[in-house]
């Protein structure tokens, strides 16, 4: 419910974030935050808001771990590979939190990972402040970028979640897109991350951990 920053604004912040290096592909690079691999799972919609639970542990300094979506995904579709929507993993991760990649392997949809230790250490990982964005609405995520706050993005066209990290000026265009991070290793794009232009990237439904 908050103001968006005003568009007459955008040039110079993002200006000032390039040259600071306070990006938040800056800073994941810095904090050595993984691009993730879903393989051929159809939890997009959670590997997009795990990884921005990583990205928040990086901006505010936390130790990098590598957290599970299967560790969420798979405790809300009862071990079934489901497509789901971002808002539904983040609750879980709001009420619930996030197993370690160490002891629950990413993209795993198993049974076998559910064990005591293993949920013990979900209460660690847990997000305890989060926006649920207003559908098509491309200055709430652009206002959420320029403050550092990275933006599970669900994008209908494509059939798709993904993580929105920065805010980008179009070369000579005048117009506005994101850089965004995938969940398909670092195969797509280059090194796992692109960029997608206002048009493609005003999401469907959009949440951000804070």
């Amino acid at each position: 419910n908050g103001p968006t920053i005003p568009r007459s604004e955008w040039d110079e912040r993002i200006r000032d974030m390039e040259k600071a290096q306070s990006r938040i592909s800056d800073i994941c690079d810095a904090m050595g935050v993984k691009i993730k691999n879903q393989f051929s799972s159809s939890y997009c919609w959670v590997f997009a808001t795990t990884t921005c639970a990583e990205i928040i542990r990086a901006v505010q300094q936390q130790a990098t771990v590598e957290l599970s979506p299967a560790s969420v995904g798979a405790k809300i579709k009862n071990f079934r590979d489901e497509g789901g929507w971002g808002t539904q993993s983040l609750r879980y991760g709001v009420e619930q939190g996030w197993v370690p990649t160490l002891l629950w392997p990413d993209a795993a949809i198993d049974r076998r990972y559910d064990t005591p230790q293993a949920n013990a250490e979900r209460r660690k990982y847990q997000v305890d402040e989060w926006y649920e964005l207003e559908s098509n609405n491309f200055d709430q995520v652009a206002t959420c970028l320029l403050i550092g706050l990275p933006v599970s993005i669900g994008l209908s066209w494509w059939r798709h979640q993904v993580v929105a990290s920065d805010l980008v000026k179009l070369d000579g265009s005048g117009n506005y897109g994101v850089r965004i991070r995938n969940s398909w290793g670092l195969q797509y794009g280059t090194n796992g991350q692109a960029i997608l232009t206002e048009r493609k990237a005003t999401p469907d439904d959009a949440c951000v951990p804070r």
